[in-house]
């Protein structure tokens, strides 16, 4: 919504908020099942469980993806009428509501390396991360904008979400030796727990 309202008039805002709000409350299932799982992920990570650990893993990544996919394959079909309950004016974020959904997927696929890379001490690196997902964003946002209007908001974040998912994932797989998305989980050599989570660095102490 920042970068909307840096961008765009204030009707077209009040689309792009709508359309970001109901996106938003989709992809709020992926956050809490990922924060259902943490603890019994970190038991199994602990216990030297790696078998366990992967399907946790596994269950929790296809689960939320497969969320999103109904929701993105519902709003393709009710998606107009969904914006309409709202006002007319707000139909035509039909195609940016699709297009987040479709960045809400991405950020699915990407499973739950923010949370390893978190519980590994790596909260530096995420921050560094997101603010040039931001900076992304907002470049590719502008230039597109006077082309497309309100879906150049959905096409950045594609792109965001996109660099994002692959920033991380490498990130944490630098960090802790393994990733947690779901591709990760059909790869050899992404041997789960192959080293336990390393320690959250003390006050101070760089990462």
């Amino acid at each position: 919504t920042l970068v909307a309202t840096m961008l765009l008039p204030k009707a077209e805002v009040a689309q792009v908020g709508l359309a970001i709000r109901l996106a938003a409350l989709v992809g709020f299932f992926t956050q809490a099942s990922q924060q259902f799982v943490l603890r019994d992920l970190a038991g199994a990570l602990h216990h030297r469980k790696p078998d366990e650990a992967r399907s946790l893993l596994l269950r929790t990544n296809l689960a939320c993806v497969a969320v999103i996919g109904v929701a993105l394959a519902g709003f393709a079909v009710l998606g107009k009428w969904i914006l309409g309950i709202f006002g007319d004016d707000y139909v035509p974020a039909y195609t940016v509501l699709l297009l987040l959904m479709v960045a809400q997927g991405l950020r699915a696929l990407g499973g739950l390396n923010v949370h390893l890379l978190s519980l590994g001490g790596g909260q530096r690196k995420l921050g560094r991360a997101c603010l040039a997902v931001f900076v992304i964003i907002l470049a590719l946002a502008s230039l597109l904008a006077p082309m497309m209007g309100i879906e150049a908001i959905g096409w950045a974040a594609i792109a965001g979400e996109l660099v994002w998912i692959t920033a991380v994932a490498g990130l944490t797989r630098e960090h802790i030796g393994w990733r947690g998305d779901l591709l990760a989980m059909f790869l050899r050599r992404n041997q789960i727990g192959r080293k336990p989570l390393p320690a959250k660095p003390a006050l101070g102490e760089a990462p």
